[in-house]
């Protein structure tokens, strides 16, 4: 079974905003039309692993099943977990992670503002 959180290099704990946001980068990565970096087959895994991660019901039994079929080691409390990213993730999506969450939880907004939360993520 294809692993749709590493084919995104997201954690399973990643919430919308993030699965959205590494959909996007990755997809304009990949677009067969991009001269440097296209992959027609990875656009592919992009735009499969995004329908089955966005749909709620989707990606309930599509957990179900990873976890009944899966024998990937559990990494504990992490950087990784922190920014929301597979372990296996590549630089340019932790890169992106990070900018979009330390905007998030950066002290000076309004709505999701968190100094010990953007603290940590600066860590990371």
């Amino acid at each position: 079974m294809k692993n749709h959180y590493k084919v995104l290099g997201v954690s399973r704990k990643a919430d919308n905003l993030v699965i959205n946001f590494a959909y996007r980068v990755l997809k304009s990565f990949y677009e067969p039309t991009n001269s440097e970096s296209g992959d027609a087959a990875k656009y592919a895994e992009v735009i499969e692993a995004y329908r089955v991660l966005s749909d709620s019901k989707l990606r309930a039994e599509y957990d179900r099943e990873l976890s009944v079929d899966s024998n990937e080691e559990k990494y504990p409390g992490s950087f990784y977990e922190l920014l929301q990213v597979h372990k296996n993730a590549d630089a340019k999506i932790i890169r992106y992670a990070y900018r979009f969450l330390a905007a998030m939880h950066n002290p000076d907004n309004p709505d999701f503002g968190d100094p010990i939360k953007f603290r940590l993520l600066t860590e990371a």
